[in-house]
């Protein structure tokens, strides 16, 4: 029977132990060394249980003796964890513990340290992990979707405000009206965007960037005024006048 699980931090309870050498990787991906587990450089934010006395053990047993663990979550290195070349580590949401089955999830070892971060430090919650899990219960990572649209020239000019006191707005507009001018009809012209789910998000980027002879751009600090604000927007590069203009072949 499976003695009490110290109570030091999180905690990886290893249940099946036809397989050292797979045991080991996951030990060693938990360090971030990827799967060698000759490598001793990294430092596991888990403490690594490797007692027989859990051999076999069900996931309600290793939470039985885990009851006076501080930590909300438990991770088991099972037999499905050490035979899939992913070794999906099952992660049991003990607050969920008074369930008759509490809520898991499956984690890919080389998603584990980020999982096992963000649970601690309460900035993903447990359901959104299990909620970005894969079809077969495994999180393998958040998945981006990028959304994109083409936007017609002409729409942008069309939205750009009659402001003359703003230098910013009527740059864009001349640049814009250069685009493909020398194309037929060039305010139908599509112009490819990004959209970009919150401006903030593009706040630290701008900021770490570096411009030649330490000058910036012209626009730059409203840039960054509109991203301080945030909200959704459309992105997009236009591109240089020396590459549009000229003759169309």
């Amino acid at each position: 029977m499976p003695h009490d699980i110290p109570d030091d931090g999180s905690v990886l309870v290893r249940t099946w132990f036809g397989d050292d050498a797979a045991w080991n990787a996951v030990v060693a991906e938990t360090r971030g060394d990827g799967d060698d587990p000759a490598k001793e450089s990294g430092t596991s934010p888990f403490t690594a249980v490797d007692d027989r006395d859990f051999d076999g053990a069900t996931t309600g047993q290793v939470i039985q003796a885990a009851r006076s663990h501080s930590s909300s979550y438990l991770f088991l290195a099972d037999r499905i964890t050490l035979t899939d070349p992913e070794h999906p580590v099952l992660v049991v949401d003990l607050d969920d513990s008074q369930a008759d089955s509490p809520a898991t999830v499956r984690v890919a070892s080389y998603q584990l340290g980020d999982v096992e971060s963000n649970l601690a430090t309460a900035n993903v919650d447990f359901a959104e992990f299990r909620s970005a899990a894969d079809a077969d219960g495994v999180f393998r990572g958040f998945r981006v979707t990028v959304e994109q649209r083409h936007i017609e020239k002409g729409q942008i000019l069309d939205a750009i405000p009659e402001s003359p006191g703003a230098e910013t707005l009527e740059l864009l507009r001349s640049d814009l009206e250069n685009t493909f001018s020398v194309y037929p009809n060039s305010r139908s012209v599509q112009l490819p965007a990004i959209r970009i789910a919150d401006l903030r998000s593009r706040r630290a980027e701008l900021l770490a960037g570096t411009f030649p002879y330490g000058r910036t751009p012209f626009g730059y600090a409203d840039m960054v005024r509109f991203c301080d604000a945030g909200g959704p927007a459309w992105g997009l590069h236009l591109p240089k006048r020396s590459t549009i203009s000229g003759s169309a072949a």
